[in-house]
């Protein structure tokens, strides 16, 4: 096995009912800055003659985004069966009929025709938290046509340098004196 396909194993088994929660997307749904973006770029990008896959589905909001465009086919994947059942209620409450649910890795993902747009939200609190470069490029690599779109197709990430008040400061562990104990710097 690949060291690559043992980090996503060790990931899935990690993450596996984390993003069941609905309070994770309530998070995200919440986020205006956020989805007035998503909002645009789907408006921008998308048109009715796309083969659109919304990766991570989650509550399906960025594949009804999709859908408004009414495109050619429409899927909305997620590995986690609660909430493509629940993406799916969504649908039927606000009469959503052209998206096709897959509760499935993106790895086994296999459309019957090459995907125009690929739309994803995995970032996670950190951005790379999720998997998300192993997901999309794999997708990309599979699925995408030749000049097909990703949306995001980048991002800006930012720093800003803090310090804490060194009474807030948690010290290395070769700093650390306990009961008389000295303990040495940690080798990788």
């Amino acid at each position: 096995i690949s060291n690559s396909a043992m980090a996503r194993a060790m990931r899935a088994v990690k993450d596996r009912n984390s993003f069941d929660k609905i309070h994770v997307h309530e998070e995200m749904l919440a986020d205006s800055v956020r989805m007035s973006a998503y909002r645009a770029a789907i408006q921008r990008y998308v048109n009715s003659q796309d083969h659109v896959v919304d990766i991570g589905t989650g509550t399906g909001v960025l594949a009804f985004l999709a859908a408004a465009k009414n495109p050619r086919k429409l899927y909305a994947l997620d590995h986690s069966k609660k909430m493509i059942k629940y993406a799916k209620a969504v649908a039927e409450v606000n009469g959503i009929a052209n998206v096709t649910f897959i509760a499935s890795s993106s790895y086994k993902f296999r459309p019957a025709e090459p995907i125009d747009v690929l739309i994803q939200e995995q970032m996670g609190y950190a951005l790379f938290e999720e998997g998300m470069l192993e997901v999309i490029l794999d997708v990309r690599d599979r699925c995408l046509k030749p000049g097909g779109r990703i949306l995001p197709a980048k991002f800006e990430f930012y720093l800003e340098p803090v310090q804490l008040l060194e009474q807030e400061r948690i010290p290395l562990i070769q700093e650390q004196r306990l009961y008389g104990l000295t303990f040495p710097r940690a080798r990788p």
